[in-house]
């Protein structure tokens, strides 16, 4: 049977580039002594709160600080990729793929924002879902919608 080792990493552990480079170590080492490494990671230092502030702003119609929370993570994560990716190319496609996340959230963000414009338009009820089966953001709408709870 073979042994696997899981490894998580969060927070400051991941939270710079420095940071991020013991890491890598740290699951080099660990290589030497397992058959198989998981590695586990949660957001840089410092991105969930910036999200979470962002979406709970975002979700009041507050879309004003969007452009430099999309400036900040872009910024933090290309930072850790120039200082940890040496391959020109794969530096490049790595900074494509972080790109492509952030509109991705973008897109997101305009869609509900559509949403919710088009349902207080045409509905009557102020573009707030009465059921959950009507809201497609049930989690990220939660300051508005009738339907969610913590349990959602």
């Amino acid at each position: 049977m073979s042994r696997t080792l899981v490894m998580k990493f969060g927070g400051t552990s991941v939270g710079s580039a420095d940071a991020l480079k013991s890491a890598i170590q740290i699951i080099r080492d660990a290589k030497k002594d397992w058959e198989r490494v998981v590695v586990v990671t949660s957001a840089m230092s410092g991105v969930t709160n910036l999200l979470l502030d962002s979406a709970a702003s975002a979700s009041q119609g507050k879309v004003d600080s969007l452009p430099a929370t999309e400036s900040s993570l872009r910024e933090k994560h290309f930072a850790a990729a120039d200082a940890l990716i040496k391959d020109e190319s794969l530096r490049e496609q790595t900074k494509s793929e972080i790109n492509a996340l952030i509109l991705l959230a973008r897109g997101l963000v305009q869609s509900h924002r559509r949403t919710r414009r088009s349902q207080s338009a045409s509905d009557g009820h102020g573009g707030i879902p009465r059921r959950k089966d009507e809201c497609a953001f049930v989690g990220s709408c939660r300051p508005r919608c009738r339907h969610s709870r913590p349990s959602h």
